[in-house]
Parts: C-alpha cells; structure tokens; sequence
C-alpha cells in the first residue's frame, strides 16, 4: 500500500457512497482503501482550489451505469473542467476556506452544547437540584394532603438519586397506553395530518424536517396527539420517544408507536420525557429487548417502567435548565444550516454546472 501525503484528496469511487459526493482533504500522511481515488494537485494548481472543485464536481455525471454506482479513474481524470489563474485559484480557495471553518466551529459549538446538555441531565437527574432536603419535605408534605391512593409507591429499585424522590410505574401515572394507527402513510399534505412514524423520531427526540408523511383523517380517528401525549418506539430503535407540543402542528401516529398520556397531577410530561433520555431509562431498555429476530418492548412492559417523581417544583426546574440548553442547541444548529446553505449557494455562483459538462468556464 502506498502512504499518500497530507494534503491529497480522497473522493469514493465505488460503492454507494460514491453518490454521496463526500470528499476529504487528508490532514496527515493516511493510507487509502481501493474504493477510494486519491488527487493531488500539480504545479500551477492550488490544493485547496482543487479540493473545493471536486466538491462540486457531480459523480453520477461520471457514471456509466446508474444501477451499479462507480466511476472509473479514466473517467475521472478526464474530466472537463475550468482552471481560472492561480492567484484566482487562491482567492476562491480562501473564501470558501472561510466559510467551510465557520461550517465546522458551528459544529464543534453544536458538540459542546450536547455534551453539556447530557452531563447537566445526568447531574440533575443524579443528585437533584443544589437545594436543602427540608424544602423538598415541605413541598412532599402539600403534595401527601391530595395525594391519589391510586398512585402506589414502588420498591425503590432505582439507584443513585434522592432518597426523597418517590418511585412510581409509569402504567400508574399515566392513561391506559395505546397503540398507533395501522393506516398507510400518504404523500405529505399540509392540509392533512402528519403522520408520525419511527423513523421520523430521532435518537434525541426531535421529529424530523424531512421525509413527512400525511395520513386520510378518517382512518386515523382516535390516534390525534395532544399537547404532552409522549411516544414510545416499541420496535426498530426500540425506547425511542418523542414528546408532542402544540408547536409541532396536527399530528397522529402510526404503528410500532405507543402512546403514553399523563394522568397524575404529581408528573410533568416535559420532565418524563427528560427522563426517557437518562442512562438510567437507556439500561432499562437495555435490560428488556427481547433476544428475537425483531427486539421489541410492548406496552404492558413500559406501563412496568420505575419512574422518578421528585416534588414538581423541582420537576419544573430541571425542564427549565434542559428547555434553555434545547434552545441552544436549536439555535446552534440553526446556524450551521444557514453557514451550509450559504457555502452551498457560493460554491454553485463560483463552480458553474452545466448539464453538457461537469464545470463551465465562467464567473
């Protein structure tokens, strides 16, 4: 095997990445698996001018046959395309340079902001909030004046957090649980609503721009979401969940899901949800999957779930810290969406595409 310098570039070549259009810069001598094609650029050719042209340089233009994603070195070497003079080579490669490092600091801001989110959710959930026990057995005392006989105190079986939290099934905290809806999904339709799967559930319980689907309301009745419904995957990314708000517009929800609504005038559906992205649920989930072809967790298994309610003044707080750190992180995302529009939209304004050749000459 050869080792290629720092500074060559790797575009994939075979595979289905090769659609992909991904290319890296190699930040230190690296060897190079043979799916991938290795370009560097010749005298009179700027590295970083070069890298960003082969970012905008389409593979499936280079395709011979669509159904089987490749192209060949050949092909790629013959490639037409526009070399302006070197200085504005070294111009072009400098602004895009710019924006491609706002691009990653958005990124690593996005990183920093999940880390903190994760270990304040861990700390609060593992020690509470930095307040005197006395208060909490003031707001527990209030709390045992209404309290609902319904509601029994579980065996503590959950380790590592305030004695004074109680311990509640989630089966008794909350409506029977129901399943989703067994309709098909329809293309999405802004006048119908949307239908939420699995798959539009990601790992940290946001639902998904895109890929929406829609759902004919008269097969759907019953299965509309209310503000705090939570949702439990039961299959596929089993324990995945998602927390419903009004914001997120109408929706009902299709099978493999499980809907959970609170009853009890002692949880918040907002802190239940923050509880469901706790190591203590993950080993929970953890511990349940079934050893078959399809790991699953049914609803009468969830309903089994060991929560933690502390008092709900601490509840509220601890929704509070993780709302502002969610905000954050929305708007940090935010941000790096809009560096990338803006460095896809200079890029096509400096790399002209023409259907008849892979670059145009031009500004």
């Amino acid at each position: 095997m050869r080792l290629w310098p720092a500074g060559t570039i790797l575009v994939p070549k075979s595979g289905a990445s090769t659609v992909l259009n991904n290319r890296v810069r190699l930040a230190e001598p690296a060897y190079a698996s043979s799916h991938l094609a290795t370009v560097r650029a010749r005298p009179g050719t700027d590295e970083a001018f070069l890298y960003h042209l082969l970012c905008n340089l389409d593979a499936r233009l280079l395709m011979g046959n669509a159904g089987y994603p490749s192209i060949s070195l050949a092909d790629l070497g013959a490639a037409p395309i526009a070399v302006p003079p070197l200085s504005e080579q070294r111009s072009i490669a400098e602004a895009l340079d710019r924006v491609e490092e706002a691009v990653t600091d958005a990124g690593k801001l996005i990183t920093a902001t999940e880390e903190l989110r994760d270990a304040l959710r861990h700390e609060l959930l593992t020690t509470g909030l930095p307040h005197s026990e006395r208060e909490r057995e003031r707001e527990r005392e209030r709390e045992r004046r209404v309290a609902s006989p319904d509601e029994p105190e579980c065996q503590r079986t959950i380790g590592g957090i305030p004695r004074s939290w109680r311990i509640r099934r989630l089966g008794d905290l909350c409506h029977p649980p129901q399943y989703g809806a067994s309709a098909p999904a329809r293309p999405f339709d802004p006048s119908l609503p949307r239908y939420v799967r699995i798959t539009d559930i990601t790992d940290d319980g946001r639902i998904r721009f895109g890929g929406a689907r829609s759902a004919d309301p008269s097969l759907v009745t019953g299965y509309e979401l209310r503000d705090g419904d939570l949702l439990f995957a039961r299959s596929g990314t089993v324990g995945r969940t998602f927390l419903y708000r009004d914001s997120d517009g109408p929706c009902v929800y299709a099978g493999y899901l499980i809907r959970f609504r609170v009853r009890s005038k002692f949880l918040s559906s907002r802190f239940l949800a923050v509880w469901t992205h706790s190591h203590f649920y993950r080993r929970w989930v953890a511990s349940m999957l079934r050893t078959g072809a399809q790991p699953n967790i049914n609803a009468t298994e969830y309903a089994s779930l060991q929560v933690p309610v502390p008092p709900l003044f601490e509840q509220r707080a601890i929704v509070g810290v993780m709302d502002r750190l969610d905000a954050a992180l929305r708007q940090a995302r935010a941000m790096q969406h809009a560096l990338m529009s803006f460095r896809t939209a200079l890029s096509s304004h400096l790399f002209r595409r023409d259907t008849n050749a892979v670059l145009r000459p031009g500004r």
